[in-house]
């Protein structure tokens, strides 16, 4: 009987332990200083934050329940900034199913951050604060080894140093991803490598080094950084060595298209990784009306044989692009102009017409459109037709904007804003967009703006 007694009791105390440490995962977090507010968690999915959960702040802290959640980097936001001038308040952790304990003041959130419990978060913020003191050290020292006379002796010695620091942050990354391989600040802190470079680089051939060896530092086969906002941070720095504020804007999008065909290349050897650069790189060509390169990422990567097993959608996309670009024709369309008979574009008789879409309820627009009548005023005697096509929803809205304008060129709107068929057809994802067209419909300038509008104007044939 006290045989029995003894076994039970081992296997009580056996399955306690267990039983202890098979609790949820929490994240808890207090807040000095905190007013009280919304405080909003969120998980990184490449460069977009998604919101997992958000509760109300309490004078004993805040908890957050992280079963379900996968390993990956999140962000706390106590204050999001309400403008682009503002700075929010937020804070970035990891979770990779272990109880996480975090303190913080609400007046600098990421500066006074204290982990009290995660391994994960103990190694990935020691390896921060020491980032960033290396990156304050690389542009003191950046500075002298460019500016110092090389024919003094002392330079030996920042010459030295500039390459002392970068080779023992180097070794530091690489004993910090071996010491801790099993956790995911390992995949975090290795992408932090970059090339490192001679003192005796000038700035020119820093840039050139750095195009030629900065991809090396990223691991394409890692696709754990996909949920981290890493890969968008090292895919910018990339881009950032194409930009020249000498150049135009074609020859600019003519350097990126450079810089894409080798982030490209690099990362074809994982079709994961593949398929998240390339919707990274289109999205941000797109916010930037860079339709050369996007025309580009198309014919050289998704057309025909050169298509991988990629998202349908910017397949779709970027198809458009490549079919609407400079030298193509712009797709026919009927339409039933404000004031005037039903027509078709091909049967605007004019040598040269500016397809313009645009909206009532657009800033930029409020702002453009009205010079681009006083553009339209100075050419249209020599043969220039406006069809200017609104995206707008409520027709007193749009009355009332060509009213106040005294727009007296071709003007539509069909009410269904960007569910419109023309709008659709001409992929139209924002407002103002120009497309100037010859007689025959051949598109021959996409000005984004103004001034590059009356450029194209003037370089026309007016007969």
């Amino acid at each position: 009987m006290q045989t029995s007694k003894i076994i039970i009791i081992f296997f009580v105390s056996l399955f306690l332990p267990f039983n202890s440490c098979s609790q949820s995962p929490n994240l808890e977090l207090e807040v000095n200083n905190h007013a009280g507010s919304t405080i909003k968690l969120a998980r990184f999915e490449g460069d977009n934050m998604v919101p997992v959960n958000e509760k109300s702040y309490r004078e004993d802290g805040v908890v957050f329940d992280m079963t379900g959640q996968k390993p990956g980097m999140y962000r706390i936001i106590l204050k999001e900034a309400q403008s682009r001038k503002e700075q929010g308040k937020a804070f970035n952790f990891i979770y990779n199913n272990e109880q996480i304990k975090l303190k913080t003041d609400y007046n600098s959130p990421q500066e006074s951050l204290q982990v009290l419990q995660s391994e994960e978060n103990r190694v990935y913020q020691n390896f921060m604060d020491d980032h960033q003191k290396f990156e304050h050290k690389m542009k003191l020292l950046n500075q002298m080894v460019d500016q110092y006379p090389k024919d003094d002796p002392f330079y030996e010695q920042v010459a030295d140093k500039y390459l002392l620091v970068q080779k023992k942050h180097e070794e530091y990354i690489d004993s910090l991803v071996q010491q801790h391989s099993n956790t995911f600040a390992a995949h975090v802190i290795k992408s932090y490598k970059t090339p490192v470079l001679e003192p005796e680089f000038s700035p020119k051939e820093k840039n050139s080094y750095l195009k030629e060896h900065f991809l090396n530092t990223i691991d394409f086969q890692d696709t754990m950084l996909i949920r981290t906002p890493r890969l968008g941070q090292k895919i910018l720095r990339y881009l950032s060595l194409y930009r020249n504020q000498g150049l135009s804007r074609s020859e600019q999008e003519q350097e990126f298209i450079k810089a894409v065909d080798e982030i490209l290349l690099h990362a074809y050897i994982n079709d994961r990784m593949y398929n998240y650069v390339l919707e990274y790189l289109v999205k941000g060509f797109e916010r930037f009306n860079m339709e050369k390169v996007l025309t580009h990422i198309y014919e050289k990567n998704l057309s025909g044989e050169a298509c991988k097993d990629n998202n349908a959608d910017i397949k779709k996309r970027l198809e458009q692009y490549a079919k609407l670009s400079p030298g193509k024709k712009a797709p026919d369309f009927t339409f039933n102009p404000l004031n005037r008979p039903k027509t078709r574009l091909s049967e605007v008789d004019s040598p040269y017409t500016l397809l313009l879409f645009y909206a009532s309820w657009c800033g930029h627009c409020q702002n453009s459109v009205p010079k681009i009548h006083d553009v339209y005023q100075n050419y249209k005697d020599k043969g220039l037709e406006v069809v200017a096509i609104s995206l707008d929803e409520e027709k007193d809205a749009y009355r009332a904007f060509l009213e106040k304008g005294g727009y007296d060129w071709i003007n539509y709107c069909d009410y269904k804003k960007w569910e419109s068929p023309i709008v659709q057809q001409y992929n139209i994802y924002a407002t103002p967009t120009m497309l100037l067209l010859k007689k025959d419909r051949t598109i021959i300038g996409k000005p984004i703006t103004v001034e590059e509008l009356k450029k194209d104007l003037t370089e026309l044939d007016w007969e």
